[in-house]
Order: C-alpha cells, then structure tokens, then sequence
C-alpha cells in the first residue's frame, strides 16, 4: 500500500505499507532530494510560469512541496525498497488513481518489473485530502457568505495603515491598535481575526483590502490557460535513481491548474493595494504559506517593509523553511531551532505575544485521587517523510498504554491537532476499551492543559503552553529521530522515544520525582519577557 488510513496505524501488519520499507536514513535521503527535484522542475518551467513578474513556483514552493514533490518521492522511495525486499515478477495495480499508476509505473520502469491492472480497479479522481465537517448551518453559512464574496469587494485604505495577515498569536497586538495605542490596523477581508466585531473596528479605523471581483478573476484564468499552454515538454528529473519527471511533471501541472488563476487574480488585488502608498507596513504570521509569500514579494516590490510575528515553535527538521522572506523577524524567543538560517536582517526578540502569568506549579495529586493526563496532538507534519501515516495513531497509544500501565486508572485526555481531526482520536478509544479515554474538544486549550495533572507533549506549541500554566511535561517521541532542543537534545525535558521509556518516566513522577526541565520550555516559549505587544508596538512605529 501507498497510502493508510490514519486509523489503521497499528492494525495493518508491519511491511504492508510500502513507507515501513524506508528506515530513517532513507527517509532523510528522501527529504535532501525533494528541494533539487523541485529546482529543476521550477527552472524548466520558469519562463512560461513567471507572469507579470511573478516567479509563481517559487511563490507555490510549500503547495508542491506538500502535495506534489513530498508524496511523490517519497512514495517512489519507498516504493522501490519494497519491491527489492520482495522482489515480484509483475506488480498489479489494484487502484487507478493517477498519483499511484505514475508512481507504480515510473518505479517499475527503473527495476525492469512488469505491471498489470486488476480488472475490478477502480479510479479516484485525487489522493485522499483533509476534510473539515462541519454542522449543516455553518456549511450553509459558509456557502452563503462565499457566494457573496465570489462578487468581489472593492479596496478601502486610509493612509499609514499597518496590513494585518491575522493569525492568534498576533489578536493581543491587534486588540492594542484597535485600542488606539499604536498605527491604525487594517485587515484583508480574506483573512480576517476571530471575531466580526475585530473586523468591523478594522475597517473603520484603518480599512481593509478587498476581494477580486468577476473581471479580475477572468484576466487570471486567460493568463492561466497561456501558461498551461506554453507548457509542452515533461522536464527529465531522475531523483534517487528513479526516473520522476513524469509523476512530478503532470501532478504539478495539477497545482498549476489550480492556483494560478487565482494566485494571479489576488497578486492584481495586492499591487493596487500596496501601490496606493497608503500602506505603512504588513504584518505576517508567515512567509511560507504561498499567499503569504505572494503578499510578502509584492510588498517588496512596493517598497512597503514586512514584519514577521513568529506563529509557533519550530522543533522539527523541514524541507522547507519559515521566516525566509519577510524584512524583520519578530520571535518569541533566541530559541529558533533549525528554522531560521537567514540573519542579514533585524531579528527581533519580543517574547511570548499573548497575555500570560507564570502559573506555579501544579500540586500533585494525592490519595485517592484521580489522576488526568493530557496528551496533544502534534499531527503528520506534511513538509518531511520522516513522519507516515502510522505516526498519528502510534503516538496516542503509546501515550495511552503507558498511563494505563503506569498510572492504573488515570483518565486520558486526548487533544487532536487541528491538521488531525476527531476520527484518529476517537480510534484510540476503539483501541483500548478498558481505559478512561476522552477527546478534549474544549474552546481553550490553555485552559484544559491547565486542569490536568500532566502532560505527555508532542512537537506541539501546547506542549510550551503546558509549561506556562504549571502542568508538569514529559514529552514522546516515537517519530524515529531526535527533535530540536528543548523536545529533544541537551534538554532537562523528560523526552521517552517508546513506551517502556514513557512508563518508566510516569512511574517515577509517580513515586514523587520531579519532572525537570520546566525552565527551559518556559524559554523557549518566551514567557515572562514582558509585555510582548508593547514591543511590537515599538517596532510597527519605526
């Protein structure tokens, strides 16, 4: 198999995955080749591909990291080291879906092996993709307000405004400005902040950037289909051995289909906006995602400076990296991990950005007492390939059979990482019947982690967060390779890589050790630095 539903991690025996072929080194192989092949993708494609002056595969680096070079490559990889373990004569396809006969095909090609088609193979139209369910009201909701937005809205700016791109670390910084203490704040209404009342406060002070309208969006799609056109020849990309450039090629020109139109369309909306002079500056959560980065280049090309607000902690390896291509860089602390390797310009320290006391440390639970344990979710990270799909469901069990045997009738607290949903969660459940497993769907996460008695953290900011209310920290990692400090390293952190580590750590706590390691996580985090967005205030004044 290519591809495993993630709640049948641990039910579908070990070699039946094509990735479970793959040992680590392997999979770092796989992530030093993906930046090339893209490269040399993006070279053969670059003339048709930059409009208006816009180098779009640059622009889209992460959409075809995540959903074209990555799964391909990977899956070729492991593809190919499961057919030499095995060594067939012929390999059938039981599924038609276009990544998986390229995939098939092209490896097959490259260790002279024969494929056939079942007859009863079906044909999906696309690999599987997150779905987000939603209560028919919202869905209803959803539709109505983009059907109305499907009109378009006209940009309203007043002079010296500062554009924010709203994420939640940034919400306290932008509550300051509507406040009136610091430059006016104005919003894109296609990335609004939580709350319409933030929006409307935004708008009134500031103004917001609109949305591209009917016209717009034709001139985006005319120029899309001139692109499309312009790109004849499938670009020769032998990556591992293997011969990729046709997989790669027709799955990019997926993602070519899909975005340019649109890309184009809100690069129009941007060059208007940027160029009016009335913008002081931008502010971003991100540089990485390609709207980010969209709006990120333009501004540069306007003239107009960007300021990065870090969005989270970054304790993993990525094929791609964050913080590249914004101005200024503020973060929450000097602990970047293996992020930021770009330092020709300012960075900033301003610690944690949102309202905070250091909680003293939880007490410990005594007597008779029921222990809660709380276990977040860290999800697939999409951009590596160390992580597969047995990763999700392997790390909540581990967590959970560990408590059962060490803390004998502790309640589990599982909190899916928003990239996860609830049906890997719920799985864990099903698996471990005898155990008091519950999903924490809570509004606030701060909150729950804070009624816990422990935490069992991921590569997750919550895990930082855990730390700051007081709940004590011990973090798994069943991923296969060591995570940046302080999740993995020189670190005080109590880290286990396996269950019998983790039980072991939870029997200690138990008996009355201490979990160390505090203080470091509360670094990391950049709590306690101050007032946060009195800083960024400071620098948007500059």
């Amino acid at each position: 198999m290519l591809e495993l539903d993630d709640t049948h991690g641990v039910a579908v025996p070990d070699g039946v995955l094509a990735h479970d072929h793959l040992d680590m080194e392997a999979r770092a192989a796989v992530d030093d080749a993906v930046p090339d092949a893209l490269a040399r993708w993006g070279t053969a494609v670059e003339e048709p591909l930059t409009i208006d002056g816009l180098p779009l595969p640059w622009i889209w680096e992460l959409d075809l990291i995540q959903s074209v070079f990555l799964p391909t490559i990977a899956d070729a990889a492991a593809l190919a080291a499961a057919l030499r373990r095995t060594r067939p004569d012929v390999v059938t396809l039981m599924d038609r879906e276009p990544h998986t006969e390229r995939t098939v095909r092209a490896v097959a090609q490259a260790l002279d092996i024969a494929v056939d088609v079942d007859p009863a193979a079906g044909r999906r139209a696309s690999r599987r993709q997150p779905v987000a369910h939603l209560s028919p009201l919202r869905n209803l909701r959803r539709r109505a307000l983009a059907l109305a937005l499907s009109l378009g809205l006209p940009t309203r700016l007043r002079a010296g405004t500062v554009l924010f791109m709203s994420y939640w670390p940034v919400v306290t910084l932008l509550d300051r400005l509507l406040a009136g203490q610091g430059p006016r704040p104005s919003i894109w209404l296609d990335k609004r902040p939580a709350g319409p009342k933030r929006s409307l406060q935004a708008a009134r002070m500031g103004g917001w950037v609109g949305l591209p309208g009917p016209l717009v969006r034709r001139r985006g799609r005319r120029a899309a289909t001139r692109a499309l056109a312009a790109i004849r020849d499938v670009p020769e990309i032998v990556v591992l051995g293997l011969p990729l450039g046709e997989p790669l090629h027709r799955e990019s020109l997926e993602v070519v289909a899909r975005r340019t139109s649109a890309d184009l369309a809100v690069a129009s909306l941007f060059r208007r906006a940027l160029g009016s002079g009335r913008v002081a500056k931008v502010l971003l959560p991100f540089d990485i995602d390609p709207r980010m980065r969209l709006v990120a280049f333009l501004a540069r090309e306007a003239g107009v400076r960007t300021l990065l607000v870090a969005h989270g902690a970054y304790p993993l390896r990525h094929t791609v990296v964050d913080m590249q291509v914004a101005d200024e860089v503020a973060a929450w602390s000097p602990t970047f991990g293996p992020t930021v390797w770009r330092w020709d310009r300012p960075l900033h320290v301003v610690g944690y950005p949102v309202p905070h006391a250091i909680t003293e440390p939880r007490p410990r639970p005594t007597g008779d007492e029921p222990i809660t344990v709380f276990v977040p979710g860290a999800g697939k990270d999409r951009t590596t390939a160390r992580f597969d799909d047995r990763y999700s469901l392997r790390h909540y069990l581990t967590a959970a059979e560990a408590v059962a045997q060490a803390l004998p009738g502790a309640r589990v607290r599982l909190r899916p990482h928003p990239a996860e949903g609830r049906v890997i969660v719920s799985a864990v459940a099903e698996h471990l019947p005898g155990i008091d497993v519950a999903i924490d769907t809570s509004p606030s996460p701060d909150a729950a982690v804070a009624g816990c008695d422990l935490c069992i953290g991921s590569a997750s900011t919550l895990s930082f967060q855990a730390a700051l209310v007081g709940t004590p920290v011990t973090v798994l990692n069943v991923s296969g390779y060591e995570w940046g400090w302080p999740l993995g390293g020189r670190t005080r952190v109590p880290v286990a890589h396996s269950a019998d580590e983790l039980i072991e750590i939870l029997s200690a706590w138990r008996a009355g050790q201490e979990l160390g390691g505090r203080q470091e996580l509360l670094e990391a985090l950049g709590a306690g630095q101050g007032d946060a967005s009195a800083r960024l205030v400071e620098l948007l004044e500059r």
